[in-house]
């Protein structure tokens, strides 16, 4: 016998779904972008090997994991007598889904100086004091931690910065 889907369920998905393509559709008359564009793989609309960029979607998996297993952490903890513990899971997701987000969207390259005004030097500079205040606010709990893993990924986040930029011109 085949289970009943509960309504409330369904009416979710299907305010979710509608509102994906709400957004979709405003993105394409604000940015001026074609909505296949915005819907297709990047590797087809640029006829590129679909192994392209396959370390940045790695990446961007990646960060995905930390942002879902952080804020399940959070939401786990959240009425325990860990304050501490659930505010740096919440901040550590949030810190973390902006750096996804920038990885896949590619903020701090193009979107935030074409559409805000900004330089990539006054982003990399906003990140910097979000990441400062962050470990400033926390330094007591990382301290408690093997923190060398939190110096390594940030070195490698910083390295990952300083690479070569191969546009096409």
């Amino acid at each position: 016998m085949m289970k009943k889907i509960p309504s409330r369920q369904l009416l979710f998905t299907f305010i979710a779904s509608i509102s994906a393509l709400v957004v979709v559709a405003e993105m394409s008359f604000i940015f001026d972008v074609d909505i296949p564009l915005m819907t297709r793989d990047v590797a087809a609309i640029g006829n590129i090997h679909p192994l392209s960029g396959f370390l940045s979607s790695l990446g961007i998996l990646l960060w995905c994991a930390v942002v879902s297993i952080c804020f399940f952490m959070a939401r786990v903890l959240r009425h325990s007598n860990q304050r501490e513990i659930v505010n740096f899971l919440y901040y550590s997701a949030l810190l973390t889904l902006y750096l996804m987000l920038d990885d896949l969207f590619q903020f701090h390259d193009s979107l935030v100086s074409q559409y805000l005004g900004l330089n990539e030097k006054v982003v990399y500079l906003i990140l910097g004091v979000a990441v400062s205040a962050y470990l400033l606010t926390f330094r007591s709990l990382i301290l408690k931690t093997n923190y060398y893993f939190l110096l390594l990924a940030l070195g490698a986040v910083d390295l990952s910065h300083w690479q070569p930029n191969y546009r096409a011109s």
